[in-house]
């Protein structure tokens, strides 16, 4: 999470200077997009991917776990009667 609020400070900083280039001197102002404001966002495009893969990767073995305790209460209360 650290990462991604990072990035995010770091792209918002990228983008406010972007603005102002751009009014100034549209050329510098691409050439800052192309290497530093969209790497930025890029950074943090994929530490989000990463942490939505990782959440999926916990909500099923969540749901996993979930399914094998059902099951065992199901056999339990068969063997009980």
């Amino acid at each position: 999470m650290k990462r991604i609020e990072l990035g995010y400070e770091k792209y918002l900083a990228h983008m406010s200077k972007l603005e102002l280039m751009f009014q100034f001197d549209p050329n510098t102002a691409h050439k800052f997009y192309r290497e530093k404001l969209y790497p930025s966002f890029k950074e943090v495009r994929d530490a989000c991917r990463e942490l939505g893969h990782l959440s999926e990767k916990t909500m099923v073995k969540a749901g996993e776990h979930a399914q094998r305790t059902a099951a065992r209460a199901i056999w339990s209360m068969i063997a009980i009667g």
